[in-house]
Order: C-alpha cells, then structure tokens, then sequence
C-alpha cells in the first residue's frame, strides 16, 4: 500500500522519544506512518529534530549514514511465516532497491502495544458498514522497546548474533539491531 511506506526522511536527522500527551494519546500529533504489518498500519511516536550537517558532526554521535526503522509484530515467536512479512520487503527495497552497503545502515525495531490482544480484536463484532476500528487506539502506536508478552521481555537471542534473525540481519548491517530507543539523541 503506498501509504505504509517506506518514509524516507533526508538528515542528519536527530531522534528524541515523544510520550503520549496526558490527555490521552492521539495519532494525529507527532507521529510518523504508517508503518505497515501483516496485521495493520501503525504509527511511530517519535521527535526529528532537522540539524545541520556541521552541528551533527561536531557533537560525535554519527552512527551511520541510514537509520532504518523496521516494525516487528510478533517478535517474541521463532515462527519465520510472520518474520517474512518484514525480511523480504527490508530486503527487496535495502539490497535491491537501494543497493545499500551492510556497513551504511543501522537497524532500529519497533513493536506494537504490548496490551495488543488481535485475536480479540479479529473476533469482535462491529457494524461492517462502520469505518471506526474494534482496537483501541493505543494499539495502533508502535513502542520503541522491547516488549513484554505474556510477562517476560521478549528474548534478544532470537535478535542477536546467531539467532533466528542473524543471516537476514547481517545482510542488512553490519552492526547489531537495537529498539528504536537505543538510538534516542544519536543523529
């Protein structure tokens, strides 16, 4: 869908973490997206700051040329069917598309709420003719961390080297993917 992306921001960029407003969080304000799953569009709470080149260079915290920031559902299961869904659109557009060095890019994920129940929200019943969404609206807002399911972290070796995702991943970069709040204050 041409609405999910990619987004391609030009920089030097420099991210800062955007908390929902107090008087509850909104999809209109702040957000980046959608960002598109297998299971919906999303949206990314997220500050860019525009900096100038010669102010980014000067504050040593240029990691690479390219942030890709990728949304993962389902990222505590070592089920690659799901995984498919964001490995071969990151390959297609990184390696073939962009013909992008491993070396030029770092990786940031992101999740969806952790309070997300889609099999509940998949079994509601709603009105057919109605546009409004059986989910509530926090579900839509992607976390920058890593999430909590079924009360445990999910597990980072299924991220790290020698894990489920490492051949894809190593393709793409060099370095080790992180949440997209690693990269907070970096430009």
């Amino acid at each position: 869908h041409a609405q999910c992306g990619p987004h391609f921001l030009t920089g030097p960029i420099q991210l800062r973490s955007r908390k929902p407003d107090p008087a509850g969080q909104s999809l209109e304000a702040h957000t980046l997206g959608p960002l598109c799953t297998e299971i919906g569009r999303f949206w990314l709470r997220t500050s860019l700051e525009t900096m100038p080149v010669e102010s980014a260079q000067g504050t040593g915290i240029l990691r690479s040329q390219i942030l890709v920031i990728i949304a993962v559902t389902y990222s505590w299961w070592s089920n690659p069917w799901h995984h498919a869904h964001w490995w071969i659109p990151a390959l297609l557009l990184l390696k073939v598309k962009l013909a992008l060095e491993a070396a030029d890019v770092d990786i940031a994920l992101t999740f969806p709420d952790e309070t997300a129940h889609w099999g509940e929200s998949s079994s509601a019943i709603q009105d057919a003719t109605s546009e409004s969404r059986a989910e509530p609206e926090r579900w839509s807002l992607l976390q920058d961390t890593w999430p909590v399911h079924d009360g445990q972290t999910v597990p980072k070796e299924l991220w790290k080297p020698g894990g489920l995702h490492s051949q894809i991943l190593g393709w793409l970069s060099e370095r080790p993917v992180a949440p997209l709040s690693t990269f907070y204050g970096a430009t």
